[in-house]
């Protein structure tokens, strides 16, 4: 058990103790903060594993040249996505290591972007299946591809997006503003 010094008189308190016994000066009782740790565990395995793989769409061949050739527009709706991913996993991982030194603002900075990045994962999901769906009506592009293939083009689609809201809203959960840590 430890001891403190009252400001007032300088006589020796227990740590825990409401006022000095002495001479009944209060102590002002500081919170215990406790840091969100399963949260930031989750956060930042899922924040890397983001950031890997929308930097890994950079990468040469990440794209189908022939799925290219079917949808031009393709290849930059994927590149705005990954940079969109890039950035907002970069940012979740500096709120991580802000929360997991103390900092009073690293639990915001990762709620504020759980919120962005949910909001541009369904702007860009919805843009990219509406941006394909135009385009096949337009040219018939997804006609032309094998059953199979189609459906999974569009499967995919909708479920990284759907991977996507589900991943940042765990994350927002973690770090929900009514928790008290």
């Amino acid at each position: 058990m430890g001891f403190v010094l009252c400001p007032e008189c300088k006589a020796e308190a227990p740590e825990h103790t409401a006022a000095c016994p002495k001479c009944g000066m209060p102590f002002k009782a500081t919170p215990v903060v406790k840091k969100p740790i399963i949260g930031l565990v989750v956060a930042a395995i899922l924040g890397a594993i983001g950031l890997w793989w929308a930097l890994s769409s950079f990468m040469a061949g990440a794209i189908d040249p022939a799925l290219c050739a079917i949808m031009p527009a393709l290849a930059p709706c994927t590149m705005l996505n990954a940079s969109v991913n890039s950035l907002g996993n970069s940012i979740l991982l500096i709120g991580v290591v802000l929360t997991a030194f103390g900092h009073q603002n690293g639990p915001r900075v990762i709620r504020i972007t759980c919120i962005l990045m949910l909001v541009a994962t369904i702007l860009l999901g919805g843009w990219l299946f509406s941006l394909v769906w135009m385009y096949s009506l337009v040219s018939g592009s997804l006609n032309a591809m094998e059953p199979q293939f189609r459906a999974g083009f569009v499967a995919g689609i909708i479920g990284s997006s759907t991977g996507g809201i589900f991943v940042w809203g765990v994350i927002a959960i973690f770090f929900r503003k009514s928790r008290t840590w």
